[in-house]
């Protein structure tokens, strides 16, 4: 059966087996192939042994590489250092969760991921599905646990990654090494894994996530940091011991023992031995006529060159991690900090990311599929430091795109805006009524409940199952009464301003010619001259006459504005 077939067949119930989401599948066994006692090749590694050891890891046999990635930062503090910074680094920042759409089950989802994303199971993981930036790949087991009618993952498991090969063909495929039982039968009895050259068995959907560290491009056996990593630490190594053998002698004087000529073998043991055991003892006899000089170690000034290697591989491995050396060693210009930390952000924020995608697709699709069944599209996640923006800005840029008739989810501004979605039933603040249009009679009367204010400042609860809109919530004008006065008062309002103009230009006129007010008032009479009201007048006349047929016959007829009409 292949692995199609497989995943079809634990869909046919429609969810997976409850017992299999529950049970842990690739714990530490005793006798099996998946064990936690430690190999350590590492001890008497050299450049041959080393080469070896990753050609192997390429060729599939994963073991002795990840056991020795696990040594290097037990046995190199600084490698240790800067890996653990670029880890906590990720792992410490919160995580953002994005709905996908207004849609209440897409809003359900993204509350229960945020639960989740807040909970001590995902945040205590995050640290070790980083460790695949050092070794390439991370494995961790979600056990769930069924809470209060929904699925969650109740813990999340680091595994070694000793106990995972890659597939022989694609090279990026992890598979489990032996079988959920951790035995010989459970890889033999798949015969497509077989003639691909594997020795595992898939990973069980819904249970693993599985991070692939791209640090580099090729394949992730190739990728992590670890790799060239283990060519500082060999070298170290070896830079360390010479140091330390050198250290164990130095500041003793150079002992030298003479005998004469005729001395036999037994004389010169005798005197070998009393210049050896004066390093240690700092006594010793010898026959009379044999002498002893010390010969002191002549002083050096400036750094051992045994150090200045070390050090130079520290410098390597902090640029390989870190990507610089400004935030982890001294004696760096405070003019290059900033640039150092920007290269620091820019990887953090790349890990970030590739993390958050890795979540997106093995543990968030598992939580909404599990708990809501397949959607469209789900739930995205953003890790990282909020962004800093211009609340102000943003309010002022909507509400001007939405009078534009502009359509704008309120799940993504109340995002934007730190504001929690409002449960069904609960009451919210809603914009007060605009004001009463004109010729709008004052006491509100039967057209206007909320009165001639027109405010409201009851809040208006959310209705079960919906969602508010922007569009919702903006004021909007009371429709038209459907009647033929009204009809003919917003004609003949339309274009009052070439009626009125007329009367009042004289007026404006007179205003500017005056400076006080008593000469405006002495001079008003002459206005009465200049002003013409034959366009008011004609207006009111036929708005007149046209009123006295409406309310005769209930018709709507508007009257003619022509400059020729009689």
């Amino acid at each position: 059966m292949g692995l199609f077939d497989k995943v079809a067949g634990w869909f046919s119930g429609g969810k997976p087996d409850p017992d299999t989401l529950k049970k842990d599948q690739t714990g530490a066994t005793v006798t099996g192939v998946r064990s936690i006692i430690a190999e350590h090749p590492e001890e008497g590694l050299d450049p041959v042994r080393l080469a070896n050891l990753l050609r192997e890891a390429e060729m599939g046999n994963l073991i002795p590489a990840m056991w020795l990635a696990e040594a290097m930062e037990e046995k190199n503090l600084h490698y240790r250092a800067v890996l653990g910074t670029r880890k906590l680094q990720v792992s410490a920042l919160p995580i953002q969760v994005t709905a996908a759409s207004d849609d209440p089950v897409d809003q359900k989802a993204a509350d229960l991921m945020r639960d989740i994303c807040e909970g001590p199971a995902l945040r205590g993981s995050l640290f070790d599905t980083l460790d695949a930036v050092g070794k390439g790949f991370s494995v961790s087991e979600m056990i769930w646990d069924l809470q209060g009618g929904e699925w969650r993952p109740e813990r999340i498991e680091w595994r070694f990654p000793q106990w995972f090969i890659f597939d022989r063909v694609d090279g990026k495929t992890l598979l489990m090494r032996g079988g959920p039982g951790d035995g010989a039968s459970s890889f033999q009895a798949d015969p497509e894994q077989m003639a691909r050259g594997n020795f595992g068995t898939p990973l069980t959907p819904y249970k693993f996530v599985t991070h692939l560290h791209k640090s580099k491009s090729g394949l992730p056996i190739r990728g992590g940091l670890a790799r060239p990593a283990a060519w500082a630490y060999m070298f170290q190594n070896f830079s360390a011991k010479a140091w330390a053998i050198f250290l164990e002698v130095y500041g003793h004087p150079l002992r030298v023992g003479k005998y004469e000529s005729g001395a036999s073998k037994e004389d010169k043991a005798i005197l070998l031995r009393a210049v050896r055991n004066i390093a240690a003892d700092a006594a010793a006899i010898i026959p009379q006529g044999m002498g002893i000089d010390f010969v002191e170690a002549a002083s050096t000034t400036g750094q051992s060159p045994h150090q200045v290697n070390l050090d130079w591989w520290n410098n390597q491995l902090s640029k390989l991690v870190l990507g610089q050396t400004g935030t982890t060693d001294t004696g760096q210009y405070v003019g290059t900090a900033d640039a150092h930390q920007q290269v620091r952000d820019d990887i953090k924020s790349d890990d970030a990311a590739q993390l958050a995608a890795t979540l997106e697709r093995d543990l968030v699709k598992a939580v909404v599929d599990l708990n809501y069944g397949p959607r469209p599209r789900y739930p995205t996640l953003r890790i990282g430091d909020p962004e800093t923006e211009d609340v102000t800005a943003l309010v002022n840029n909507v509400k001007t795109f939405v009078s534009l008739g502009g359509p704008v989810p309120v799940s993504w501004l109340g995002d934007k805006l730190g504001i929690p979605a409002p449960a069904p039933g609960e009451p919210v603040l809603k914009a007060p009524a605009p004001p009463p249009a004109f010729g709008t009679p004052p006491d509100g009367g039967d057209d206007d409940p909320e009165g001639a204010d027109g405010a409201d400042l009851e809040p208006e609860p959310v209705p079960e199952g919906g969602k508010l809109s922007v569009q919702a919530q903006l004021p909007q004008a009371a429709p038209p009464a459907n009647d033929a006065l009204d009809t003919l008062q917003s004609d003949q309002l339309a274009d009052w301003q070439p009626l009125v103009k007329p009367l009042v230009d004289p007026l404006q006129a007179l205003l500017d010619e005056c400076s006080t007010l008593e000469e405006f008032q002495a001079r008003l009479p002459e206005v009465l001259a200049k002003q013409n009201p034959a366009k008011l007048a004609q207006s009111l006349a036929q708005a007149a006459f046209v009123s006295r047929l409406a309310g005769l016959t209930g018709a709507s007829i508007a009257p003619d504005k022509s400059d020729d009409a009689g």
